[in-house]
């Protein structure tokens, strides 16, 4: 069997590296990810457990054009 050149061997093990890397830092990333959003999730849980009203959201297609609901355009002086 013929033997790479010197220049696709380097190349194959930049493609080869670059592959782990890549695989070990969405595995790392994901790890971390995990574990910090538990750590979130339990400190928001936590916040909530003390009786205090949640905040409500606020939803545009149930109001009604009666209930003074406005809508700013917020634009630069130079564009007036």
């Amino acid at each position: 069997m013929k033997r790479l050149s010197l220049q696709w061997r380097i190349t194959i093990m930049t493609a080869l590296l670059t592959c782990a890397a890549c695989v070990l830092t969405n595995c790392l990333v994901g790890y971390t990810g995990m574990r910090y959003m538990d750590a979130i999730g339990s400190n928001i849980s936590a916040f909530n457990a003390t009786g205090e009203d949640s905040p409500q959201a606020f939803d545009p297609t149930k109001a009604t054009p009666d209930d003074k609901v406005t809508i700013e355009d917020f634009a630069y002086p130079e564009d007036k």
